[in-house]
Formats: C-alpha cells, structure tokens, sequence
C-alpha cells in the first residue's frame, strides 16, 4: 500500500514522533511505500492533507484528537482515503471509541489488516469535526489555551490552564435551537458524537459515531459551583440522573448568545457564536481493528 503518516510532535507527552518513526519503520520492512510528514505548527496537518489528492491508500495520524481534526479539515474529499489513528494525544476520545490500540506493533497490523467503517462528519460553521462541539466552559478553556500553546500538554498540562480559565470565565446565557425545537435556554452546551468525552468523561452513554444525528446536552447554569456538579457526575457517568440537564437528539443545531461566545470543536477554539451545526452522516473512512468499532455497524472490507 501507498501510505502517509502525518505525525504531530508536540501531541499529549510528545512521544509522537519516536512512535511515528517506529510506525514508518515498521511498514517499510513490511514492503509498504510511504512518506512521513511531521507538523511544526499549527495548520501544517491541513496543509499537507490538502496535498493528499487521493493518491494514497491510507493516511496514518500519529497525534491526538485535535491532529486527527486538522487532517480532516485540510481533505479535498474526507471520503476518500481511509483513515487510521495511532493514538498519542491526551484524550484519545476517537480511539477509545473504536477500540484502536497504543502499541505500534499493533497500529502497524491494523493498517494492514484492520477493517474500514464509515462514521458521521459533523460541520460547525464551516469546519468539520468527528467528535465534540460545544460551547460554554469547555470552549472558554480550548480558546485560552491556543493563545498559549506552544509545547506538550498531557493531562497535568492541563491543571493550571484550567485553573486559570476558571477564575476569568463568566457564563453566558444561550439559545439553542435544534432541529424544529427551541430556543432552548441554557448556559453550556456539548454537542456529542461519542461517549468519550476529554478521554475520562462520559456525559452521553448511548452516542456513537455513526448514528446519523447529534447527542445534545445543554446545561442551565454555568457557575462555578454547576460546572464542578456536572464534571463529578460526568466522571461518575451519571449526567442522565441531572434533571435540570436537557438532553435531546438531533441533526440542526443553532446556537446564539447574548454576547460573542467561543466555539471549540474536537477540543480546539474553532470561533464564536452564533453558530450552525449539521451532520452528515457515515461519511468518513476509519480503519479499526476487525470485531472492534463499538456498536458500530457501517462496515466495508479494506480496499
């Protein structure tokens, strides 16, 4: 097979180029052509993946979720080439999702064994996204931390950013419309395609990310006090037994509010309101491990 592995240095705790070195050298013992391409700053995966044209049979993203995002924002078609994730990012909420493994030797099998199933593409005012959009808390710290981003993170890199944003952070009252419902008040919401939520949060139990719609969770309040309420029960798995707590599902989503709010997408600043939301479904490629990909049943042999 014709490969090429995208790999981003600066991904969870920066393993990611000796694990896409190990991959690439893997592969090539293995008879596979492939090129290597490492990101030096932000936008450099788009760019190379807008270069793609089709002329591959997989493109391997060695990083984390937000990578993982660029390569599809940066695809001229992102039905064409499948893609396989080697995981090496904070959160990892795609992996998780559909079982993909850690260890290279594995990743390196399932390139060349696994299996392809289609999943939905979400679009948030232009940009694509697989996982996650949302607006409130969580997107008031995805935007600080771009501002100052410039290394490595890991989960304890996120400590003091958060500590941070917490301080300065001032909810805002929203309207969200979704599908022919609404406006629905609330001062967060999470639009979800997967249970998974920053890799050890679960605030939708039944998501999956070739069902075709949007799990919608929209929270009233977004005072201090009620975001660390439904961080501890989102970590217990329990957001469903919060009655204040709007869950709804849908395929259109409109999201106003009273003053610009930011907009993150897969766990990066993405804009600001108001924003539309749409997906569609079971449009991109992923390579998973055969028997693997969680409830999801879209399945096609690899070409």
């Amino acid at each position: 097979m014709k490969l090429l592995i995208i790999g981003n240095p600066i991904a969870g705790m920066g393993y990611s180029r000796r694990r896409a070195e190990e991959l690439a050298g893997l592969l090539s013992r293995n008879g596979h052509s492939l090129e290597i391409f490492f990101t030096e700053k932000p936008g450099d995966a788009s760019m190379r993946a807008a270069g793609t044209d089709n002329h591959f049979d997989r493109i391997v993203v060695v990083g984390g979720d937000g990578t993982l995002n660029e390569v599809l924002n940066g695809l001229i078609d992102p039905s064409a080439t499948p893609i396989v994730h080697a995981p090496s990012g904070t959160a990892n909420m795609l992996a998780r999702e559909l079982g993909i493994p850690t260890r290279i030797p594995d990743v390196a099998r399932l390139v060349e064994s696994g299996m392809i199933k289609l999943i939905d593409m979400g679009i948030a005012s232009g940009i694509r996204f697989i996982l996650v959009a949302g607006v409130g808390f969580d997107s008031f710290v995805t935007m600080r931390l771009k501002a100052i981003r410039a290394s490595t993170l890991g989960y304890r890199g996120y400590v003091k950013p958060v500590l941070k944003a917490g301080h300065a952070y001032h909810p805002i009252n929203l309207n969200i419309w979704v599908d022919e419902q609404g406006p629905i008040p609330g001062q967060m919401v999470m639009v979800l395609k997967t249970r998974y939520y920053g890799g050890i949060f679960i605030f939708a139990d039944d998501a999956r990310p070739d069902s075709g719609f949007f799990h919608v969770r929209i929270f009233p309040r977004g005072t201090k006090s009620a975001i660390l309420k439904y961080g501890i029960m989102g970590l217990a798995r329990k957001v469903s037994l919060l009655k204040d707590v709007i869950s709804i599902k849908g395929k259109k989503l409109k999201i106003e509010a009273e003053a610009p709010a930011p907009l993150q997408v897969d766990g990066d600043h993405a804009g600001w309101t108001p924003v539309e939301i749409e997906i569609h479904p079971r449009v991109i490629p992923v390579v998973v491990p055969e028997g693997k990909g969680g409830a999801l049943h879209s399945v096609a042999r690899m070409r």
